[in-house]
């Protein structure tokens, strides 16, 4: 049963990295394994120096689920993402289940406006 008020997160980039997570939060969280479907992982290049996910059938990303991140730190992080990601709503497989989580997907407008 899910804590009202606390969600998780599915990470793939800098947010992997705790340390990243408590300068942005104050805050570190537990987190396990797990698997997106349904995206796949655009690297980060000279044009625009962050990874970030799109929609394709068939495709996975790996990466970890943040587990019981807060409305004031996903707040913080949401924040932290900018104006290039929009947070979506996912099922990640993780462990033997499944657990659904909050996204930080790729807005391609507003990339393609970054790099272009």
């Amino acid at each position: 049963m899910k804590e009202e008020g606390v969600d998780n997160l599915f990470v793939y980039g800098t947010l992997r990295d705790d340390g990243v997570v408590r300068q942005v939060t104050g805050r570190t969280f537990p987190k396990v394994e797990g698997t997106l479907t349904g995206y796949r992982r655009v690297e980060a290049s000279p044009r625009f120096p962050y990874p970030y996910l799109v929609a394709q059938e068939g495709a996975s990303v790996r990466g970890v689920v943040l587990l019981g991140v807060d409305p004031e730190s996903l707040g913080r992080l949401d924040e932290y993402e900018g104006g290039c990601y929009e947070r979506r709503r996912v099922a990640v497989s993780a462990g033997q289940g499944t657990r659904e989580a909050w996204v930080y997907v790729g807005v391609a407008d507003k990339i393609a406006g970054r790099t272009g």
